[in-house]
């Protein structure tokens, strides 16, 4: 049996005695149109395996006990990334004093060479407090998110990794469909600002290859009451 999850050609040339293809379908979650090529009703949710080093690890980065807050500001197009100096003061919020997560450390994750795409964030952020992870390996990251508080990040595949790994994630959007890409996971949300996916790149002035965000109108307000929506159905559902 050849299972094909991309679509290419190289399914169609191997001798089989069953061939599943995936094919994208635009009315359902990615995660649903996967599940659609083994005809499963029930799409399986994405799992997440890590190793003891990975572990190991994590419980040095974040110790039991300890509250921390993961963000991505980081994302493989500028178009759908929100803007860095929102982060900042979403993270100045949510772990400052009265906040969702007083006194929590802040983690910061993305890929290897990001680091110079948010240079206002190293540069603001409370230095006792900061959990550099930039460019960390997937399986350490995803052993940190089992541990923390709250992930708050862009549309990306560490969105996701955070959202199977069972972290309250938060997914940001803009530019790209919710519909199709929200985090998975009863413990994932996501907030976008006021326009859709469709109106942003509908408007006359919308140029798919100029390097600047399109999120600019999701403001922080809304971001950090989206966020306090997920930690409170979360903890309303760990304490019924």
């Amino acid at each position: 049996m050849v299972v094909d999850l991309r679509g290419s050609a190289t399914s169609y040339v191997l001798w089989t005695r069953k061939r599943h293809v995936f094919r994208p379908d635009h009315n359902v979650t990615r995660v649903e149109s996967v599940g659609q090529v083994l005809g499963l009703s029930l799409p399986p949710s994405p799992q997440i395996w890590t190793d003891e080093a990975a572990e190991a690890r994590a419980s040095e980065l974040i110790p039991e006990g300890r509250k921390v807050l993961v963000i991505a500001p980081t994302a493989n197009w500028p178009k759908k990334m929100w803007p860095e100096e929102c982060y900042l003061e979403l993270a100045r919020r949510l772990t400052g004093p009265g906040g969702l997560l007083d006194g929590a450390d802040i983690m910061i994750q993305g890929g290897p060479g990001e680091r110079d795409q948010v240079p206002l964030l190293y540069e603001a952020l409370p230095k006792d407090r900061l959990i550099d992870q930039m460019g960390s390996d997937l399986v350490t990251a995803a052993a940190c998110f089992r541990r923390v508080s709250l992930f708050v990040g862009n549309d990306s595949g560490l969105m996701h990794l955070a959202a199977a790994a069972g972290a309250p994630t938060l997914g940001l959007f803009g530019p790209t469909r919710d519909d199709l890409y929200a985090p998975w996971g009863p413990n994932a949300a996501f907030v976008r600002g006021p326009r859709s996916c469709e109106e942003i790149q509908g408007d006359p002035g919308y140029d798919h290859s100029a390097p600047v965000s399109e999120m600019r109108d999701l403001t922080v307000g809304r971001v950090e009451e989206a966020a306090r929506a997920l930690l409170e159905r979360l903890s309303k559902g760990s304490s019924s």
